[in-house]
């Protein structure tokens, strides 16, 4: 089973909204991270589409560059 993009988009979204609500700042810390992490699987996912950007994606998200397959 495969989890569509949208739906990790969904889930960051989700977050940012319960973020604000949040009376203790740990866990509005925690919600804003957990929608970051979210929106870069959702980046993967895409990614994933075409093995080809994998390489820049992963270089995006944690700042190594990775060499792209030959």
């Amino acid at each position: 089973m495969t989890i569509p993009p949208e739906e990790y988009r969904t889930r960051a979204a989700e977050c940012l909204r319960s973020a604000p609500t949040m009376f203790d700042s740990l866990a509005r810390d925690t919600l804003v991270h957990m929608a970051a992490h979210w929106a870069r699987l959702a980046e993967f996912h895409e990614a994933s589409r075409n093995l080809q950007d994998i390489p820049q994606v992963v270089s995006d998200v944690t700042g190594r560059q990775v060499p792209a397959a030959t």
